[in-house]
Parts: C-alpha cells; sequence; structure tokens
C-alpha cells in the first residue's frame, strides 16, 4: 500500500470553518467544566468517551483528542479550521456584563505544526490487528472474541518473516496450533485474505471503537478497498 505524503486531504474550503475565540473567554481552561446537560438543536449525543479527529494543517488525520485536549488547543488559538459537528460545550466564567462564556467543541480540528511527509508506518498492536480482521480467523473464517484470538505469521518468524502488517493475521487458537512453525501452503490451510498495512485513514478509525459518523464519513473517503471489503 501507497504511504501517505504531505498533500492536502482537503480538496476544497467549502466546509471548512474557522475558529476564533470569544473576547470574553479566559485564556485558561481551569475555569472550564462540562455541563453537556446543555445542548443546543445542533449537537450530537455523544458519550463520555468521545474524542475530536485532529488533522494537521494539510487535512491529513494525526490523532484523536479527549475533550481537555482540544479545548486547550482552541483556547490556544492553534484551531484554524474545524468540520463537523459540534459535539460538548464547555462553560466558563462570567465577563462583566454577566454573560457566561462558552466553547463549542467541534468533531474535527485542523492544527497549526509541522507537516511530515514520511511514510506513515502504522504501529502493530494485536488489538488494531483484530480490528481489521474484524475479529475474524483468517484460517476458519469464524468470528471470535479477542482474548480467543492470536497473531500469527504468515510466514513464521523462524523462517525469515517479519513481524509486520502485511505478514501477520488474526488466529484462533486452534488453527494457530495446526499451522504451528508452517506457512499456509505447508500446513494445507487456506489465508481467507492478504494481509495489509493500514494508512494512516485506517488507523485512525482502528484505534477508535467509538468513531462518530462525520468522522468516519471523513476517514472512509480514503479506505483501501481492502478495509471496504
Amino acid at each position: 500500500m501507497e504511504g501517505l505524503s504531505g498533500d492536502s486531504a482537503i480538496d476544497s474550503d467549502e466546509h471548512k470553518v474557522p475558529l476564533r475565540l470569544a473576547d470574553n473567554f479566559y485564556s485558561s481552561i481551569d475555569i472550564l467544566y462540562f455541563d453537556l446537560r446543555h445542548f443546543s438543536k445542533n449537537l450530537v449525543a455523544v458519550s463520555v468517551n468521545v474524542k475530536i479527529l485532529r488533522l494537521n494543517k494539510a487535512g491529513i488525520p494525526v490523532s484523536w483528542l479527549t475533550r481537555e485536549e482540544a479545548a486547550t488547543l482552541l483556547v490556544k488559538e492553534q484551531v484554524m479550521w474545524s468540520l463537523g459537528k459540534v459535539v460538548a460545550e464547555l462553560y466558563g466564567g462570567y465577563n462583566n456584563s454577566g454573560i457566561q462564556s462558552v466553547l463549542r467543541l467541534p468533531s474535527i480540528v485542523a492544527c497549526e505544526g509541522q507537516v511530515h511527509n514520511a511514510k506513515y508506518n502504522a504501529p502493530l498492536d494485536n488489538r488494531f490487528l483484530f480490528r481489521r480482521d474484524r475479529n475474524i480467523c483468517l484460517y476458519c473464517g469464524k468470528t471470535f472474541h479477542s482474548r480467543d484470538l492470536s497473531r500469527d505469521h504468515v510466514t513464521p518468524v523462524s523462517r525469515g518473516g517479519l513481524n509486520a502488517w502485511t505478514n501477520v493475521v488474526s488466529s484462533c487458537r486452534r488453527c494457530n496450533n495446526r499451522k504451528a512453525d508452517r506457512t499456509p501452503e505447508e500446513a494445507g490451510m487456506e489465508l481467507l485474505a492478504v494481509p495489509f498495512a493500514p494508512n494512516q485513514y485506517e488507523f485512525l478509525y482502528l484505534s477508535n471503537h467509538n468513531v462518530l459518523a462525520d468522522q468516519m464519513d471523513f476517514l472512509s473517503a480514503r479506505f483501501s478497498h481492502q478495509l471496504k471489503e
């Protein structure tokens, strides 16, 4: 799979919303508190574990933010523009006119910072591997709980195989034991899908179990055919 470059992932400014803080919003988030009972009609109902998707200034996703982290970036005016619906409101102090400051957090924010052009290498972790394979054993085709799956090296490490995305699949313990220190061909076992390395968009999806609809729309636009199948 091709690595990501620093090319912009956003082709149009149509849906970008530039962000500026209200003049009466304090410069420190120490005075902020959450009051999730006060939602306006355009807010989405979210759990306390909702994350905000952070993009770099080229529009490429780089990480998930907590609401506190997103608020910090907004207060420091490091958010250049945003996308998606507002997912939470944070209430601050009152100004001399008795008006309370409100900070609204969008589901996607683009921030200032350096854009790296190096090829993206997603960290390999069993949690993300099992989710890539939809918790399916890629030998028998059955679905398992994560605790009943293991990481299998298609070409065994003892035979020169790498511990890399393109050489590992989810396997149930029975199939893993049956395959042992052999290739699928040697063990007479069919590999049901070709393992692939997730790109940056796919990895951000794999690393969050609570992706909101507008975040999913943004990420899935750059999914490879392997993840869409």
